[in-house]
């Protein structure tokens, strides 16, 4: 597809947001979630040169969410209750609020914020591992939860895919280029992206298949 048609569905796909099984395991380059809770999230000099000052917030946001995704990764059909999720869940969403606020503080100036491959390569990578990894995750309880707590549970495992979206439609806004550098890694995200209705995903990954 053109890179006109891809910046256009990119825009529709951010309406769509705005408006309303996958995991990193064999995808090259991207930090699985073993990764990021036994060695933490991978720094190399590319992700982390001095004009590159989102990598080092995915990096951060990366080692915060590690502990809670730890947890997460344990939880089974015993336990996956609204009661037990919530505030693991809500965790989740306030480290990712919170890096959203920070790219968001940088600017919105896209010219700021062009870079060369290798450094388009680092951050897609980054940001690809958090989001395979947690929306993995989402889709392993959702897989899990009984019936009983299906109603009280899908909410909140919506709510952490809309905010880990923004985040991707945030920094996607800022940083020129990366939208066809990270596609490849998030491919297959599209199918836990329409279970849990996360019209951003699923308009950008549908679009670009």
């Amino acid at each position: 597809m053109h890179s006109f048609s891809i910046i256009s569905f990119a825009a529709l796909a951010f309406a769509a947001l705005t408006s309303a099984a996958p995991t990193a395991q064999n995808v090259p380059g991207v930090p699985t979630l073993d990764d990021l809770i036994n060695v933490g999230p991978p720094v190399s000099d590319v992700q982390l040169r001095s004009n590159d000052p989102i990598s080092p917030i995915l990096v951060g946001a990366n080692a915060q969410l590690a502990p809670v995704l730890s947890e997460l990764k344990y939880i089974t059909a015993g336990n996956a209750t609204a009661a037990v999720l919530s505030p693991l869940l809500n965790e989740v969403e306030n480290i990712v609020q919170s890096a959203i606020s920070t790219v968001k503080a940088l600017g919105s100036d896209p010219s700021a914020f062009v870079y060369d491959t290798a450094t388009l390569q680092g951050i897609a990578q980054l940001l690809a591992g958090l989001l395979l990894t947690v929306f993995g995750l989402l889709k392993t309880i959702l897989d899990t939860v009984d019936a009983v707590e299906y109603d009280l549970v899908f909410p909140l495992l919506r709510a952490v895919g809309l905010i880990v979206a923004e985040l991707l439609a945030t920094v996607l806004a800022l940083v020129g280029g990366l939208l066809a550098v990270i596609l490849p890694l998030i491919g297959d995200l599209v199918q836990i992206a329409v279970r849990l209705d996360v019209q951003y995903l699923v308009v950008l990954l549908h679009a670009s298949a």
